[in-house]
């Protein structure tokens, strides 16, 4: 066991205790603040702590993650990488195959799931549960309401969602789609051919 500050840690399952701290290896507890590690399996809890590996748990705010197969469960946190789980607000993910759930959170890559409000998200094949969510890309899927997509190919489910594109799907209720090739399925959506501004309404 180490305790304290500006300690250097070269192994594996260690525990540390303190802040500054720099472990680097495998399956270490680190608890404290702005300490680095770079390995896999580790668990810190603290926050500004930097980790670099994968199947590592991170708990606590301001922190950066650069791997996969990492859990990271707090707000303001920055991760790169696939197949991650996110819980928690305002953080920055870049990568694919993650899992987000939270509301505030800005998402690039592919095939991510997320789940919660006011997101944001730039890639294709993504999945989007929640309010408010803003989606740039092709072939994303959308369930909520007042939810706004961008691009082709992409699905809303839900109320008073907005699709700017081609060949897009929404369905429910007060919807717009603005494109060609849409289709609306539901009470009350709006469909916007731009090539012919033309308009028609749904009113099933």
């Amino acid at each position: 066991m180490i305790a304290g500050s500006g300690n250097y840690a070269e192994g594996s399952v260690n525990t540390i205790n303190g802040n500054v701290n720099k472990a680097i290896g495998d399956w270490n507890f680190i608890d404290g603040d702005k300490n680095l590690a770079a390995g896999d399996g580790n668990k810190l809890a603290g926050n500004c702590n930097e980790v670099v590996g994968s199947t590592n748990l991170l708990v606590g705010n301001n922190n950066g993650v650069n791997g996969n197969q990492n859990v990271l469960v707090g707000n303001q946190n920055a991760l790169q990488g696939s197949q991650n789980t996110v819980a928690g607000s305002h953080n920055a993910l870049i990568g694919n195959q993650n899992n987000l759930i939270g509301g505030s959170n800005v998402v690039a890559g592919s095939n991510n799931n997320v789940n919660g409000n006011l997101n944001n998200l730039l890639g294709n094949t993504n999945t989007v549960f929640g309010q408010a969510n803003q989606v740039v890309g092709n072939q994303n899927l959308a369930a909520g309401t007042a939810n706004s997509i961008i691009g082709s190919t992409n699905t809303a489910i839900g109320g008073s969602n907005a699709i700017f594109g081609n060949g897009n799907t929404a369905a429910g209720v007060l919807n717009t789609a603005i494109g060609t090739g849409n289709t609306a399925i539901g009470a009350q959506n709006t469909v916007w051919v731009l090539a012919t501004l033309l308009w028609v309404t749904t009113t099933l």
